[in-house]
């Protein structure tokens, strides 16, 4: 597979893989999907353009 960035690749994996592990904290014992973090990643994009910074 092809990405071109690094959202691409999470995106497309989110849709493929929603609830496989993304980030896995081992001090925490905690983990993320990566459709959290797609999901994240969108929150904090909507956050930085509601402050004006753009790609």
């Amino acid at each position: 597979m092809n990405f071109t960035t690094f959202n691409d690749m999470l995106r497309r994996t989110a849709w493929r893989l929603p609830d496989h592990t993304f980030l896995h904290w081992s001090d925490k014992n905690r983990s993320m999907t990566y459709a959290q973090g797609d999901q994240i990643s969108d929150q904090v994009a909507g956050a930085l353009a509601g402050l004006g910074i753009e790609k």
